[in-house]
């Protein structure tokens, strides 16, 4: 299930929206954003409810019960911050930089985690082994470069609304470095106490970012695009 998700970052990226009528500037972020703002807000309402209604806290669990881990019957679920992290990188970054970044979590993390129960032997911290860290850095990381390879990223639309260089070898550095990154932070976010739903991304988006303004001639402004860029339709 926590894989599934690919298709978020596949449309970012190749911009599948683009043959849509053009409402928005950038039409693949901004409807991607406001789906994933809209299915968020309806997780949020859910969350409320159980947690306050006896009778939806048992139906809840009776249908919804078998796919939750054993914590997360009492608490919040990984799904609540894992979306909230893929609306997060939608509405603050290029397409080209949230997808990658997401792909660090959609693939990365159930990669590691798969592996790691199965063959884990070395353990690194907690339940977290390098066995399972090495499959989630390699799985993401592989297949942020195949994203590369299948049509790699333009900066100089007029917009921003790509932001890696326009050179391969560059990209597929900045990517392997920021996938190590992410994969790495996954292994402390229990020691931290933060979710790796929100670490593995936002880490794997800083580096990503970092290293696009330190190995390229951009700058902030031609990343990062105005708000209302991604809120506003265009004018009519």
């Amino acid at each position: 299930m926590h894989a599934s998700g690919v298709f978020i970052p596949a449309v970012l990226y190749f911009d599948m929206f683009a043959i849509l009528p053009k409402i928005f500037i950038d039409n693949t972020r901004s409807i991607v954003f406001y789906l994933l703002l809209a299915f968020t807000s309806w997780l949020v309402v859910l969350e409320i409810i159980r947690f306050r209604y006896k009778w939806w806290s048992r139906a809840y669990m009776k249908f919804l019960g078998s796919i939750l881990k054993k914590e997360e019957k009492n608490s919040i679920p990984a799904s609540l911050p894992y979306f909230f992290s893929l609306t997060l990188l939608t509405a603050l970054l290029p397409r080209d930089i949230a997808a990658i970044s997401m792909i660090f979590l959609i693939i990365g993390d159930p990669a590691a985690a798969f592996v790691g129960t199965r063959y884990g032997t070395l353990r690194l911290f907690g339940k977290k082994s390098l066995e399972g860290t090495i499959a989630g850095i390699t799985s993401s990381t592989l297949l942020a470069i195949l994203f590369l390879f299948l049509l790699p990223p333009v900066s100089t639309d007029p917009f921003r609304e790509t932001a890696l260089p326009p050179s391969l070898t560059i990209s597929i550095f900045i990517v392997s470095l920021a996938g190590i990154a992410s994969l790495m932070a996954e292994l402390i976010s229990c020691a931290i106490c933060l979710d790796d739903n929100f670490l593995i991304p936002l880490t794997g988006a800083t580096v990503l970012l970092l290293l696009t303004l330190f190995l390229t001639p951009a700058t902030p402004s031609d990343i990062f695009s105005p708000i209302k860029n991604l809120l506003l339709p265009l004018p009519r």
